[in-house]
């Protein structure tokens, strides 16, 4: 077996002003990095060696940006890709422990690893394989590495979710294809996932604007309809859990008229089966 060149891949969106210093100390752990613009018009500055810039001309989605950064890396010869986003911070040693998961399997096919703890909380996997690794029926997209022959055989990221439930897919759809996702244990990131605001009770939740509360919903129902076949139990508690978020940020949200519209329309949105990016005219709505 060939050794590992693993690549990462950052899809920036008006980026803030530490992202260049963040990307440069994964560039100590993989052969090269390519960042990619979604059309914000971002400027990074002068790039250390081995940071490549793409710039898209329109936003279209972080599928489209990471399937974007994933044909570049397949260019520079990776056998992996490591997949992040902006304002993830990669714990020591991460690559190298990611690519451990995947030279102790002898029978288990392992397509990608997934991190073991975000912000402190550590996963809680799902099964074992014969090797005793830990695996998992989905992950968060940053820090997730992906062998490149997993995504010759299963295909990249689905550019019609456009944004959220895209890693939730690709995970799915891997594993109905014999792949396995395996938690890379002992890895950990600094992740920023959404907005923490106190419902009526005093308890916290994670909040989203209500544009992002439309795909939420949408691609919730489209993921949870597509695998229907190949889980049908998992997709049944996936539309009440897309149901439940649903009323539980319009019923405390402080944007709760905004958060109903994007809610409403993306349900129907993902019942049709619709992708690609908002509506203009309802993007202008609930902004």
């Amino acid at each position: 077996m060939p050794p590992a060149r693993v690549v990462a891949v950052v899809p920036v969106f008006r980026p803030d002003g530490d992202v260049t210093a963040r990307i440069e100390r994964v560039l100590a752990q993989v052969a090269g990095v390519v960042v990619v613009d979604d059309g914000s018009g971002a400027s990074l500055g002068p790039l250390a060696a081995g940071i490549e810039f793409i710039a898209h001309d329109r936003n279209r989605g972080i599928a489209a940006a990471l399937n974007t950064g994933i044909a570049r890396a397949r260019q520079l010869g990776a056998t992996h890709v490591l997949t992040l986003d902006q304002d993830t911070m990669l714990g020591d040693g991460y690559v190298a422990t990611s690519l451990a998961a995947f030279e102790r399997v002898v029978g288990t096919r392992v397509g990608a690893t997934a991190v073991d703890v975000v912000n402190a909380t550590p996963s809680v996997p799902t099964w074992t394989s014969p090797e005793g690794i830990a695996l998992a029926p989905e992950a968060i997209q940053s820090g997730m590495l992906i062998a490149v022959d997993c995504l010759d055989d299963a295909g990249e990221l689905d550019e019609r979710l456009f944004i959220d439930s895209v890693d939730r897919e690709f995970c799915h759809r891997i594993r109905a294809r014999g792949w396995a996702l395996a938690i890379a244990t002992g890895t950990s990131i600094e992740h920023r996932i959404g907005r923490l605001e106190r419902q009526r009770d005093g308890s916290e939740y994670e909040w989203h604007e209500p544009f992002r509360q439309y795909y939420i919903a949408r691609n919730g129902i489209v993921v949870a309809r597509r695998f229907r076949r190949e889980e049908p139990e998992w997709s049944k508690v996936m539309l009440r859990s897309t149901a439940t978020e649903a009323w539980r940020i319009v019923r405390n949200g402080p944007r709760r008229l905004k958060h109903a519209i994007a809610s409403a329309a993306g349900c129907v949105d993902g019942l049709l089966g619709r992708g690609g990016r908002i509506p203009r005219v309802l993007e202008r709505m609930v902004r």
